[in-house]
């Protein structure tokens, strides 16, 4: 069957459905690797540019590329040209995947599992390179087993081995697991059951030595409201079978690592001071800038710090390359020594396209997003809806679509699924 596909499709599809998969296989490894995948990718998808595709999905293709095009506008008026060229060259993917793969794919079932198979393997080959080298490490070292939950090996030093920001790397494991979930239930034999099984606990564990908040916390919103409904044959049992699975790890996570239950507690108020506000909420108030400006680099200190610079400039902000010199002026100004040492962003997308592009390009920036979401719930497709859950979520702690890791999985998944709404789910065995 698989090889009946194959020759149906032309040459040019071959080509850019093999630059498709090399690049979704990287993704989790080396950037340079990464980066030179992606640019064979393009290139095929270059070659691989047609009518059909472009008159079917030039809207789509607008509305996806709208947030680059804004950005290229908010270089005309950057007091620094070359810093916002430079900002614009990283981004530059956001424009050209859009563009380039809108105008050249043409969505199938067999080379939709093709290449998702693809990232299935190369983010469960990361993760089980990963969990051998943690294992490998911790013996080497002579760390007793009690200890190996802690601090100082979690979170970003345990994905420190293939050089990747934790919290990026778990919204791959997500979706990855997303994926396995839409291929067990079609599955047509207990012995491929069993194997997806095996990979999706492996995502689940590595979720939770990523110990990335927010991801584990929608990835689990995900599981519990979403992916239920995504399948007929996936009754209400499944969703008890989920939650028990869930909860055992999480047990497992808070009982054993005091670092894990810290992450959730202590450590999340001290960086949005959520009791500080609720408390000023209730007495129907604002908090005092001396309760949430501490000086700690909290992530709250960042946004109280953005949005007094975008109420100078609200309209087309300041320029695209212009959020961290503007926020280090403002640091230095408000006292936050910590963040402005740190050299942190406003850690936060959505303000900071309203720094840059000012109140357009957030609006503009917000649009694409509902766009996607109105479309994923018209079709029902709650893989997509989750990848867009993950996403926005993300973004509203971190500025997401600033570094390549987060800018090349944006820019590829979201245009992927979004065309490939319209292909259902079917088992990988067809294309084995």
């Amino acid at each position: 069957m698989a090889k009946m596909e194959w020759t149906t499709l032309s040459f040019k599809e071959k080509l850019q459905l093999i630059g498709t998969c090399l690049f979704v296989i990287t993704l989790p490894f080396s950037r340079e690797i990464n980066q030179l995948s992606m640019g064979f990718f393009v290139f095929t998808c270059i070659m691989a540019v047609n009518r059909e595709s472009w008159r079917r999905n030039v809207k789509t293709i607008i509305v996806f590329t709208s947030v680059y095009v804004i950005s290229m506008f908010s270089c005309l008026y950057d007091p620094d040209i070359n810093l916002a060229l430079e900002k614009l060259g990283v981004q530059s993917t956001l424009f050209l995947v859009p563009l380039f793969f809108g105008a050249s794919y043409r969505s199938t079932p067999f080379k939709n599992n093709v290449i998702k198979i693809a990232f299935i393997t190369g983010i469960c080959s990361a993760l089980l390179y990963l969990i051998v080298y943690f294992v490998s490490h911790m013996r080497e070292l002579h760390i007793p087993r009690s200890e190996w939950l802690q601090e100082q090996y979690l979170n970003h030093r345990y994905s420190a081995p293939i050089d990747i920001h934790a919290g990026y790397f778990s919204c791959y494991v997500s979706l990855c697991l997303f994926f396995l979930i839409a291929f067990i239930i079609p599955a047509r034999t207990k012995l491929l059951r069993f194997f997806i099984l095996l990979l999706m606990g492996l995502c689940f564990l590595s979720l939770f030595l990523l110990t990335s908040r927010s991801i584990l916390l929608l990835t689990f919103l995900c599981l519990i409201c979403f992916m239920p409904f995504s399948f007929r044959q996936w009754k209400w049992h499944y969703s008890l079978l989920s939650g028990i699975a869930i909860a055992i790890p999480i047990f497992f996570f808070v009982r054993h690592s005091e670092y894990f239950h810290q992450r959730f507690t202590g450590e999340l108020e001290k960086d949005v001071k959520i009791s500080e506000i609720a408390k000023a909420a209730e007495d129907g108030h604002s908090p005092a800038k001396s309760t949430i400006l501490k000086n700690d680099g909290a992530r709250i200190e960042r946004w109280v710090a953005a949005i007094q610079i975008i109420k100078k400039k609200p309209l087309l902000g300041y320029g695209t390359g212009e959020e961290k010199p503007e926020l280090f002026k403002k640091y230095k100004e408000m006292g936050l020594t910590v963040t402005l040492e740190q050299g942190y962003d406003s850690h936060n997308q959505f303000i900071s396209f309203a720094i840059k592009s000012g109140l357009l390009g957030l609006f503009v920036f917000i649009w694409m997003l509902v766009y996607a979401f109105v479309h994923a719930f018209k079709k029902r497709d709650y893989i997509y809806i989750s990848f867009l859950i993950l996403v926005t979520g993300t973004c509203l702690i971190d500025t997401f679509l600033e570094a390549n890791k987060g800018i090349f999985f944006y820019s590829f998944f979201n245009i992927f699924l979004f065309l490939s709404m319209d292909q259902r789910p079917t088992s990988p065995l067809s294309i084995s």
